[in-house]
């Protein structure tokens, strides 16, 4: 990692430390599986796997404290908003009133906008190091495409069609009295009321609920496997042992469970193998396993401890009949199977365009849901 830079700014001190936490993300539990089944496939045992275990750990810990301390100063975020609306503010002694004060602020340049969008930040990034912009490069607004906001629980929706029958909605969600306010993914067959949760046909469709930050984790992984696309790289055809080994770590990810406690087969018996072992026959079984990773399976944690809905943004490379690859987003409950012929119908299948465009609304609305979360 690089030395710290010069703190000069807000924006470039949270950016510096969202930084920090998505280095260090690439290299915690979750990202690091693949890394540690390989060495046990190899025969390592006992401490030398054991250290690499501790190895992720400090390097999750690592990146929930910068992740920790981009909030922090995100808190801000409303002074510095506040001073863009009135450049022309004194400075803190100035505005809390107190006696004396030495120098007056300096208002940054005043941007206008012929649009009446909010200008594109030059010298300021709005406290959003991802910045939310469109593919064309232009301020993403979050309003109300879908016409559902009642500003009670919902507040603005959107949309972003798919190249077949399914599109990808967004929905910002913060019900009344609930401290959290979230970003709905849902990708539903007909449609759906983020509010009722439910389709046209009556049929009750919990979509996920993503936190700010896991909203954010998406829209990177939109951004990856769209860039994977746009370079030519062409994922191998998925097998029984690569879906296996998927759900395998998404389970072991849920549970946060040991790689060595045997596995649990109905109420009392226990599976021959560890999961840790299972874990190795199956990179064994298949070399496709050890492929660039194109599937992606993004939870909805804040929510459940929050006590609401369950489920899982999953994310993947998949060719379409013709042979064109698409970036496929499947929003299911809990952590079901997207390939399951229920959640097939579910699958909205994006141009890698639409997929960068998707991920800057994400991280749009993301950026809305944390405003609300602040000023609550």
């Amino acid at each position: 990692m690089s030395p710290g830079p010069e703190v000069v700014g807000l924006d470039q001190s949270i950016a510096y430390a969202a930084h920090l936490a998505a280095e260090a993300g690439q290299h915690g539990a979750d990202s690091g599986q693949q890394y540690l089944a390989q060495l046990a496939a190899r025969g390592v045992t006992g401490a030398g796997l054991d250290s690499g275990h501790t190895m992720q750990d400090a390097f999750a810990t690592a990146a929930a404290a910068a992740a920790a301390h981009a909030a922090e100063l995100g808190k801000q975020c409303t002074v510095q908003q506040a001073y863009d609306q009135a450049p022309d503010s004194g400075d803190k002694t100035f505005l809390t009133g107190d006696a004396a004060f030495s120098q007056p602020h300096r208002p940054a340049e005043q941007e206008t906008s012929m649009t009446g969008e909010p200008p594109a930040p030059a010298r300021r990034g709005h406290c959003d190091p991802h910045q939310p912009r469109a593919v064309d490069g232009r301020w993403i607004k979050v309003e109300d495409v879908l016409g559902y906001a009642d500003d009670e629980s919902c507040f603005a929706t959107d949309r972003v069609t798919g190249a077949g029958p399914v599109g990808t909605e967004l929905a910002l969600i913060h019900l009344p009295d609930e401290p959290l306010a979230f970003v709905v993914v849902a990708t539903p067959k007909n449609g759906y009321h983020p509010v009722t949760s439910r389709e046209p046909d009556g049929q009750l469709y919990c979509a996920p609920p993503l936190a700010p930050d896991e909203a954010d984790t998406a829209a990177d992984h939109l951004d990856e496997l769209a860039e994977m696309i746009e370079s030519g790289y062409r994922p191998p055809e998925p097998t029984r042992h690569t879906r296996a080994r998927q759900r395998l770590e998404l389970l072991l990810q849920e549970d946060r469970a040991d790689r060595r406690q045997r596995i649990a087969v109905g109420e009392e018996e226990e599976f021959p193998l560890s999961t840790g072992e299972l874990l190795k026959l199956l990179i064994e079984a298949d070399p496709t396993l050890n492929a660039p990773q194109t599937r992606h399976a993004v939870r909805a944690r804040a929510t459940v401890t929050a006590g609401g809905d369950d489920g899982t943004v999953w994310l993947d490379i998949s060719p379409d009949a013709a042979g064109e690859l698409h970036v496929v987003v499947t929003a299911v409950e809990g952590t079901d199977d997207p390939d399951s012929n229920l959640w097939q119908q579910y699958s909205a299948r994006h141009t890698a365009t639409d997929a960068r465009e998707l991920a800057g609304k994400l991280r749009a609305f993301a950026r809305a849901a944390r405003h609300r979360n602040t000023d609550r």
